[in-house]
């Protein structure tokens, strides 16, 4: 299984190197798509 995340995180980062993406967003979740309760709720 260590083998297989070292490649998935290389391939990964050849990816977004070649994209000229950075290696780490800045937010690790899609902020538009995370739906926060009200303000009277809990």
């Amino acid at each position: 299984m260590r083998q297989w995340a070292r490649r998935e995180a290389e391939r990964l980062i050849t990816q977004r190197e070649a994209a000229g993406l950075p290696l780490m967003e800045e937010n690790y979740y899609d902020p538009s798509k995370i739906v926060l309760p009200g303000a009277g709720e809990e």
